[in-house]
Formats: structure tokens, sequence, C-alpha cells
């Protein structure tokens, strides 16, 4: 990362690339915290290069929101999943697998939380966009119903937490599309 500041100055989107990438690291490791100020400048640096009606400004929203999924800060998580979640509309405008993973991901929050109406309602979005998607035996689909089942039986008292996390991961890309595999998307 210093050799790209040096060379392209500190507001390029290869270095907003470069601190997404060590953040997303911090990520992996008990080092959550010590990502957030590094998604926040890669945040800021794409906001000022692309927009803010962009996959990859959604992508390093996301990234944020993690590190405070992380750190148990749901109230922070659901703020940024939100914004997400508007970003993703704005930019694809229909139900997609995309979309599907940033309803997952606010629902989980939601679900932590214990607004389990909400989450419910949003959980069964993601699964409605991902049936379009996929054949009804895919196992995503039957992984975000588990969620949803969850979130359901959460709220009528008779599960006591939900075991579904929000996005599986990070994006470490700086490509269009944010990660959509593993447990959460």
């Amino acid at each position: 990362m210093a050799i790209r500041r040096k060379r392209l100055g500190n507001q390029h989107p290869f270095v907003a690339q470069s601190l997404n990438n060590i953040g997303t690291v911090y990520l992996r490791q008990p080092k959550q915290a010590e990502g957030e100020p590094l998604f926040k400048e890669a945040f800021e640096i794409n906001r000022k290069a692309v927009g803010t009606v962009h996959p990859v400004v959604g992508s390093n929203l996301n990234n944020f929101a993690l590190v405070y999924v992380n750190t148990d800060g749901p109230p922070q998580a659901e703020e940024h999943f939100r914004h997400v979640l508007d970003l993703d509309k704005k930019i694809t405008g229909e139900a997609n697998a995309g979309l599907a993973g940033a309803n997952q991901s606010l629902g989980v929050v939601l679900t932590r939380e214990r607004k389990f109406a909400e989450a419910e309602r949003y959980l069964r979005e993601a699964i409605a966009m991902k049936q379009k998607t996929f054949a009804a035996d895919h196992w995503d689909i039957a992984l975000r119903r588990t969620c949803s089942g969850r979130a359901s039986a959460t709220r009528a008292g008779t599960r006591r937490r939900s075991r579904c996390s929000s996005r599986a991961g990070p994006s470490s890309r700086s490509s269009s599309a944010r990660p959509t595999t593993g447990p959460g998307s």
C-alpha cells in the first residue's frame, strides 16, 4: 500500500483497494476493529472517485458493516447494511442474488437486535429473490429458509438465538459485485 500511495497519491482507487484488502485480512483475524479505519478510508476514496451509487462503494459499506457485526455493534451494522441494501436497489433495480445477500445480512443483524418481525420479512425476501435465481433445492435457498425459520421461532419464543451469520465474509475485490458465497449470502 505504501508503494501505491507514493506512486498514485492517497486518493487513488488502487489505494482504496489496498486498504480494503488489508481490512479484509483484519476481519479474518481477531483484529476486526483495526479494519474499521481502513474500510472507512477506502469508502471515502471510492465515494469521491466513483460517486455514491457504485458497486465498489457498496462493497466498502458491506465490509464496514461486518466490522460492527464482528465487534458486537449491531445497531451500527444495521445502519450500514440498510445503506448497502438501498444502494443495491439503486444499482440493480430488481431482485437478484446480490440484493438477496443484502436482505440476508440485514435480516441476520435485525435478529441479533431482537427485531424479529422485521428480520423475518428481510429473510423471506432473500429467499424469494434466491428462488428466482436458483432451483428450489439449491443449498443457498435451504440455508436462507433455515435462517428465516430461526428468526420466526425466536420471535415465537421457541428458540433463544439465531446462529445464522450475515454475509460470509468481506469483499477484497474492487469488481462490480460483492461476494455472495458462503453461509450468509
